[in-house]
């Protein structure tokens, strides 16, 4: 099983951007609403990712059978 994380980065403006990795559909969303509760809440743009639209349940299936 592959490991999540939740990256976070801040640019020089103080805009906070989090990008979620090792997690397929919608847990992605789920995975980062305490962080953004935490930081006030405004979500100023959301994009989805690749492993976003994924299909969880295929993606285990994969890696059983790799």
């Amino acid at each position: 099983m592959s490991s999540e994380e939740i990256e976070v980065k801040i640019d020089k403006f103080g805009k906070v951007h989090l990008t979620v990795l090792g997690t397929k559909g919608p847990d992605c969303s789920k995975r980062t609403e305490a962080l953004i509760e935490a930081l006030g809440g405004d979500v100023e743009e959301h994009i989805q990712s690749d492993e976003y639209y994924a299909d969880p349940v295929i993606e285990q299936q994969r890696q059983r059978l790799g």
